[in-house]
């Protein structure tokens, strides 16, 4: 598979900024101070009811609703690539992002936003039931503090074959222990891993992801 292509991933990080934005201010009213982290939000990007969830927030914010049809047209156009994931075909896409409180106090600095790519490579997999590990291809940090990071994983593996079917029942996004330590300025919001139920992906018989 042909690396990935840079101006793809600058046109979905510029997309998910966008369409992040007005989520961020849902998430905010419901967040509390007394928790004693800042808790990580963590999305399948490339599953189409999450997409479609992010435009649709954005078409709330925006009264889309109440446009009329010419106006409709542009924010249609303006959210395709959204919907449309030109990355999604040959990549699981994962975000993460720290939520934050109200007074918008817990978020100094975007999740991962001090680390390059070679940093989360090998600290970071999706592992299936059978504890196979699929390993990341490409991270791409934050480039501000409530802005997502982006990491992708291959579809499938040299011989075509799919890392995740409807068949499984979970996987996990899973952290390397010896990337959770103090010298992480992030470790200690980071759990060791994220598990998803399959059966919740799935439907008419496909992996929605």
């Amino acid at each position: 598979m042909a690396a990935i292509d840079k101006e793809e991933i600058a046109k979905t990080q510029n997309d998910l900024r966008i369409s992040t934005a007005t989520n961020q201010q849902k998430v905010q009213g419901s967040t509390s101070r007394a928790l004693s982290v800042v808790p990580v939000i963590i999305r399948l990007h490339s599953a189409l009811p999450i997409r479609q969830a992010l435009v649709r927030l954005q078409q709330i914010d925006a009264g889309y609703d109440k446009m009329d049809e010419q106006k409709r047209t542009i924010f249609d156009n303006a959210m395709k690539n959204i919907l449309d994931c030109p990355l999604c075909q040959n990549y699981y896409v994962v975000t993460m992002t720290k939520a934050v409180n109200s007074s918008r106090e817990n978020v100094e600095d975007g999740l991962f936003q001090s680390m390059k790519n070679e940093q989360l490579k090998g600290n970071i997999w999706l592992v299936n039931e059978n504890g196979e590990k699929d390993e990341l291809e490409q991270f791409v940090p934050p480039k501000s503090a409530n802005d997502l990071a982006l990491f992708f994983f291959k579809r499938n593996d040299a011989q075509g074959n799919a890392f995740l079917t409807a068949e499984d029942k979970n996987f996990k996004v899973v952290f390397n222990s010896a990337f959770l330590t103090s010298s992480n300025p992030y470790a200690s919001i980071l759990p060791k891993s994220f598990e998803f139920k399959i059966s919740g992906l799935v439907l008419n018989g496909n992996l929605i992801f």
